[in-house]
């Protein structure tokens, strides 16, 4: 007699019983069994949350999950769930064989696409003699043509189902519920603001129609400013001044639009290897024509051997200005990626591997990693764009193969299970048993810090003509608008741009950071932080010295101007508290470090030379 840590494994050990039997390639000898297996599956997912108020006792989301045990159990585990998922996805892919029976026709002549009419729901797949494949890349369901629903005066030949996949919530709706448990936290703070799908309720066949549309023109990416987006674990010290998210936007995108970004990111790939920076243009585009900016101040060009005279550098420095005008975010910063190093995303260089930015050379890290997430992604190992995966298989079986990547890389090569643990660098697993509140403790994935790191996940992520990139901070903010009201200063032209002049003046005095860290923060080998500026907003918290010092400039910039135009200068003790931490920052020999005070002795900087030494340097901008 033994008592179990739950009342049974039911569902976990029905998923890989059922998967297994499902490998056997037995359907029609077993069909009974997986039937009764499945009628199972399908009543254990749990269908509601807890009642009440359940995330006042801490208690997370559960509808849509797969338990250990049964519905009963009720508590949600991931792992039960994909397995549970997983079963179903397989179902489909058998039914997408023959190409599933959504209720959208499409076009072909147009583009357009028709929902069928209720009344003909739900549609029923036809009896085939013959369901092989055709050779010609449609699916067996287009040898029924009679089967096809007749819809106006439409031509038959102009008129084929969707048979791509993408709105499988049309046709096992429990499923967007375990689509939500799954991916919805990203989706509800990065896509899908309006509740398509991503809701607790169940989806009405009008917005998956309109999610289905949605997708159908392929959906534009849209730059907007952060919120709280009622999260409990989003937070902000200042209301999220300077915070952008990308963000899918079902109702942008004209096909002028589309065409004007589609056009930019091919002029960016076709000439990727000679200009390897991308110029921002998807949130330039948004924002002009957002704005309704037209240039109304007329080019200048210069001939070889013209004198170029004032009035043409005036006319030159005026558009220049009325531009960066319009681009100016609405809390009063300019919109800018920082992507510092891309092993995240970088892109693919001209011998076929990827390095660590977008000048960088090939190496191990970068390429291995990069071609392990194409393969994920789905792509075969022939495919991608270009051959993209034959090539970064080639560099790295010609320079020696993955396992000379470092041992970050093993590391997720181990992870991932294509690579032993015992070659990798261990972690001593006493770190684990440790108190929680040292810094050296790993991450509680239960625990409040953790979940607060995942509701600024889409803070890092930039989009641009070249694709989308993981940021190193979230965004450069304070460093961008420092140098850009400097140069807009220097055009002299207040009375012109005043009201863009005080949007950047309010944006810088609001990212001031106001307080030191909470508790005993130097126990923490932390400095002071009051009065600096961040290389990001407020919220980044971590002080930066030549962000303090650009963006005190600029203040006092602003003191010598007009209030009514700029608006109030920074209080004097603010000003003062921004001299201190500069001051505080300096070091024995005369400079000034980048963000923290020197603590080491000079003896580690010889062992740690090329890795993490802030050398004092004049800096020459």
């Amino acid at each position: 007699m033994k008592v179990q840590s739950t009342y049974g494994s039911q569902t976990w050990d029905a998923a890989f019983t059922v998967q297994a039997l499902l490998a056997c390639d037995m359907v029609d000898e077993i069909g009974p069994t997986l039937n009764k297996a499945h009628d199972y599956i399908k009543k254990s997912q749990v269908r509601d949350n807890p009642p009440g108020d359940f995330k006042q006792h801490f208690r997370h989301i559960s509808k849509g999950a797969w338990t250990f045990a049964d519905q009963d159990h009720g508590w949600q585990v991931s792992d039960c769930t994909v397995e549970s998922l997983k079963l179903e996805f397989y179902l489909f892919a058998r039914q997408r064989y023959w190409g599933e029976p959504i209720p959208v026709i499409f076009l072909d002549d147009s583009g357009e696409s028709i929902p069928v009419p209720e009344t003909e729901l739900p549609l029923t797949l036809p009896e085939l003699d013959d369901f092989t494949p055709s050779g010609t890349g449609e699916p067996p369901l287009s040898k029924a043509v009679s089967w096809i629903p007749h819809l106006g005066n439409q031509p038959l030949e102009k008129r084929t189902l969707c048979h791509n996949g993408l709105v499988l919530a049309g046709v096992h709706r429990f499923l967007g519920r375990v689509w939500r448990l799954i991916i919805g936290p990203p989706l509800h703070h990065g896509a899908f603001r309006d509740g398509t799908v991503v809701t607790d309720e169940e989806p009405t066949m009008e917005q998956l129609r309109a999610l289905h549309r949605c997708i159908a023109k392929k959906l534009m990416w849209r730059l907007r400013n952060g919120e709280a987006e009622n999260d409990p674990y989003l937070f902000s010290t200042n209301n999220f001044l300077g915070r952008l998210v990308w963000e899918f936007d079902r109702n942008a995108g004209s096909e002028e639009e589309q065409a004007e970004v589609e056009e930019a990111r091919q002029n960016f790939y076709n000439n990727r290897f000679r200009y390897k920076p991308s110029a921002d243009l998807v949130w330039r585009i948004q924002f002009l024509r957002e704005k309704k900016f037209k240039q109304v101040i007329p080019q200048v060009k210069v001939k070889d051997g013209e004198e170029i005279k004032c009035e043409i550098v005036t006319a030159a420095i005026r558009r220049s200005a009325h531009l960066l005008a319009a681009l100016q975010a609405d809390h009063g910063h300019w919109p800018a990626e920082n992507s510092g190093p891309m092993f995240y995303h970088p892109p693919m260089n001209e011998d076929g591997g990827w390095g660590l930015h977008i000048e960088s050379q090939s190496t191990m890290f970068g390429t291995v990693l990069n071609y392990i997430c194409l393969r994920l992604l789905g792509e075969e190992a022939d495919g991608g764009q270009n051959d993209a995966c034959a090539r970064g298989r080639k560099w790295i079986l010609d320079h020696g193969g993955a396992t000379a990547i470092p041992s970050w890389g093993k590391f997720w090569l181990a992870v991932l299970g294509v690579y032993d643990w015992d070659g990798v660098n261990p972690m001593p697993p006493e770190f684990w048993s440790f108190p929680k509140f040292l810094p050296i403790h790993p991450e509680d994935p239960n625990g409040e810090s953790f979940k607060k790191h995942l509701a600024r996940f889409p803070d890092y992520f930039w989009l641009a003509e070249d694709g989308m990139k993981v940021q190193s901070l979230t965004g450069c903010q304070t460093w961008d608008i420092g140098f850009t009201v400097q140069a807009l200063l220097a055009c002299d032209m207040v009375d012109e741009i005043g009201p863009t002049l005080k949007k950047a003046h309010d944006f810088i005095k609001n990212s001031q950071v106001r307080d030191n860290l909470p508790g005993d923060f130097k126990q923490h080998f932390r400095h002071i932080s009051k009065g600096a500026w961040t290389f990001a907003n407020q919220d980044h918290g971590w002080q930066v010295s030549d962000c303090t010092a650009e963006s005190l400039k600029c203040c006092l910039l602003f003191s010598l101007l007009p209030p009514e135009i700029v608006g109030e200068q920074l209080e004097p003790h603010r000003l003062f508290d921004a001299v201190n931490i500069l001051l505080s920052l300096q070091t024995k020999r005369g400079g000034v470090t980048g963000w923290e005070p020197l603590h080491a002795y000079p003896w580690l900087e010889v062992r740690n030379y090329d890795v993490k030494v802030n050398f004092e340097r004049i800096k020459f901008l």
